[in-house]
C-alpha cells in the first residue's frame, strides 16, 4: 500500500508540471546597475554599482560587459559581490561615442542567469587635428619643417603648421565637436612684427593677432557644437605658426575633409 501511494504521488507530480529544472526553480537573478557618470572623456573612469538579488547572490562573481556605438558586447572584466549582493566596478572609458555597460550574473544550480538593464554614457576625446584628415592650400608646411625656429624663446612642438601668405587649413567637424583650441605665434626672427591668423567655424570668424618675440597666444572656442567645419587662414604675407590644434569630439576620427 505504501509503495502504491508513492507511485501515485510521483505520477501526480509529473502530470502537474511541478518537476522544474533545478537551475530555474528559484527564478533568475535580479540585477540593478547604475553609472556614476553620464558623460566622460576617454581615459576617465566611471564607477558602476548595483546589487544582485537571488539565492546565493553573496560573494558571487559577476561579469561586466561593454558595447560602443551599438557594437557586439565584449567582456570588460569581472567583480565579486559582497555578502549582501552589492558590487562595484571601475570602468575606464576607452572610446568616443556612446559607451554602454551591462552586468551579467551566471546561473547557479538553483537560480537562472540574470542580466542588468543597459546604462549608457556619452564619451568624448580630444583629437589632435594635426593627425586628422584635412585639406590645405597655399604655403602650409608641417611635419618637422622650420626646426631651427623658436617662438618666445622656445622650440615649437612637432605638431605645428607653418602657414604662409594666403594659405589655409580645413577640417570637417561635422557637428561632432564642442570645443576647439589651438595656439598661434610668430618666429622670434620676426621680432616686433604683427600678423593675423583667422579662425572660421561655420560662419563665425575670429582673428588672432600675434607679434614676433612674444609667447604663443591661445585660441579657444568653447561652444563649437554647431560647427560643421574649421577653416584656419593667413590673410597677409609671411609665415605664422599654428601650434597643437585640437578638437573635443564625440567621434574617434573626423570625416574626410572634402572640397
Amino acid at each position: 500500500m505504501h509503495r502504491l501511494a508513492l507511485a501515485v504521488v510521483a505520477v501526480l507530480v509529473a502530470c502537474s508540471g511541478l518537476a522544474v529544472a533545478p537551475a530555474t526553480a528559484a527564478g533568475v537573478y535580479k540585477v540593478t546597475l547604475a553609472s556614476s557618470r553620464s558623460v566622460a572623456d576617454v581615459g576617465q573612469v566611471t564607477v558602476l554599482t548595483g546589487k544582485v538579488s537571488g539565492r546565493g547572490a553573496g560573494k558571487k562573481k559577476v561579469g561586466v560587459d561593454v558595447s560602443t556605438d551599438g557594437s557586439a558586447w565584449k567582456r570588460l572584466g569581472t567583480t565579486t559581490t559582497t555578502k549582501t549582493g552589492k558590487y562595484t566596478y571601475k570602468a575606464k572609458v576607452a572610446s568616443a561615442g556612446t559607451t554602454s555597460y551591462r552586468v551579467v550574473v551566471p546561473r547557479s544550480k538553483t537560480v537562472g542567469k540574470g542580466t542588468s538593464k543597459t546604462v549608457a554614457l556619452q564619451s568624448w576625446r580630444w583629437l589632435d587635428l594635426y593627425d586628422q584628415p584635412y585639406l590645405t592650400g597655399g604655403g602650409v608646411v608641417g611635419r618637422g619643417a622650420y626646426e631651427t625656429t623658436t617662438i618666445g624663446g622656445g622650440k615649437p612642438p612637432a605638431h605645428t603648421f607653418a602657414m604662409g601668405e594666403s594659405s589655409y587649413l580645413y577640417w570637417n567637424l561635422a557637428q561632432q565637436c564642442d570645443q576647439v583650441v589651438a595656439q598661434v605665434g610668430l618666429g622670434d626672427g620676426d621680432q616686433g612684427e604683427t600678423r593675423t591668423v583667422r579662425f572660421e567655424q561655420s560662419g563665425d570668424t575670429t582673428d588672432v593677432a600675434v607679434t614676433g618675440g612674444e609667447a604663443l597666444k591661445g585660441f579657444a572656442d568653447l561652444d563649437a557644437s554647431a560647427a560643421n567645419s574649421l577653416f584656419v587662414s593667413r590673410p597677409d604675407d609671411r609665415y605664422a605658426f599654428l601650434v597643437l590644434p585640437r578638437a573635443h569630439c564625440k567621434v574617434n576620427t573626423l570625416p574626410v575633409a572634402a572640397d
